[in-house]
């Protein structure tokens, strides 16, 4: 939370807190690869658009699928205090 509070006061960017919280609050790192996909599942929770697909990066996969709903990467990601919405 505190990392979405320094985006919202302009302290950092999004995908600097992205950065971060996926390559330091997951074991193991999830790699930087997947900030995008991150910052691209949150812009689509916001716009309620949750259940709509995000692709993930070139040969990657999670359990074999190469695209996700929104929801399932934010919760896969740990995204909770980066959306705007109630929490997943």
């Amino acid at each position: 939370m505190d990392m979405k509070h320094e985006v919202d006061r302009g302290a950092i960017r999004m995908m600097v807190a992205l950065q971060w919280h996926l390559t330091s609050n997951h074991y193991p790192p999830i790699p930087e690869a997947f900030v995008p996909v991150a910052q691209d599942a949150i812009e689509k929770i916001n716009l309620d658009e949750g259940d709509d697909l995000v692709v993930l990066p070139d040969g990657c996969t999670i359990n074999g699928q190469s695209a996700l709903p929104a929801y399932e990467i934010a919760r896969l990601m740990h995204l909770d205090s980066f959306i705007e919405q109630e929490p997943l």
